[in-house]
């Protein structure tokens, strides 16, 4: 970091960490934004069309992300309750487990489709700071779920807490990263309700003020100083 006149974070967090080795220089915390794109396909509602919850979760099935996603799951996989459909890099072979895998997915229309196919979008996330796929999720009208033990490598040993407070109630859910049975006791309750999950709009409205590509906006101006 010695050559560096600065830094952009994704965090107040980390912010406050590299302020302590940036001493005399600008370090500028800008949240995580989805692009234009997700906030521009038409919300739906989403439909129980399977009879069951249908949950998508994105990214890396790495331990500390997709670990508590993986247990609860699998119980509610079997038991027909619900399914998980993973978009990106599996460690695991699709024939280990009744989940649908469809790799990496690049086109943003197509990764949009995956949201609103989903009722629910189970969304990794560190103390302060909620994952892409979760933002691009709440621009697409969809709720996100949230363990609350840091989805980050050394954080994930439950010392550490993600704050309820990190998702509003009408667009998702934090749940106790260590209560498997409460969160699928949440699910169960979620997969037999006759009503929506979250109104799409109130989803979309809280990523567009909160992650929208305004957020950008703190890095133009920085750098134009």
């Amino acid at each position: 970091l010695s050559a560096c006149s600065g830094a952009i974070c994704n965090s107040q967090g980390n912010a406050d960490d590299l302020r302590k080795v940036l001493t005399d220089r600008q370090v500028i915390p800008v949240e995580h934004w989805a692009s234009d794109a997700f906030f521009l396909f038409p919300l739906l509602t989403a439909e129980r069309n399977s009879g069951k919850l249908r949950v998508l979760f994105v990214g890396r099935t790495d331990p500390e992300k997709f670990g508590q996603c993986n247990r609860v799951m699998r119980q509610l996989a079997r038991s027909g309750i619900a399914e998980l459909t993973v978009v990106g890099s599996a460690q695991r072979q699709p024939t280990e487990d009744d989940f649908r895998y469809v790799g990496y997915v690049s086109g943003r229309e197509s990764l949009a489709e995956y949201y609103q196919w989903a009722e629910l979008v189970w969304a990794p996330a560190d103390v302060d700071y909620l994952s892409r796929p979760g933002v691009e999720a709440l621009a697409c009208g969809r709720p996100v779920l949230v363990s609350d033990i840091p989805a980050v490598d050394g954080k994930c040993d439950g010392s550490i807490r993600i704050p309820h407070s990190l998702v509003p109630d009408e667009v998702g859910w934090v749940v106790d990263g260590m209560d498997d049975r409460g969160v699928i006791d949440l699910l169960e309750r979620l997969a037999f309700s006759e009503d929506s999950l979250a109104e799409p709009t109130t989803c979309r409205a809280y990523a567009r003020e909160r992650f929208s590509s305004d957020n950008i906006t703190a890095i133009a101006n920085a750098w134009s100083l």
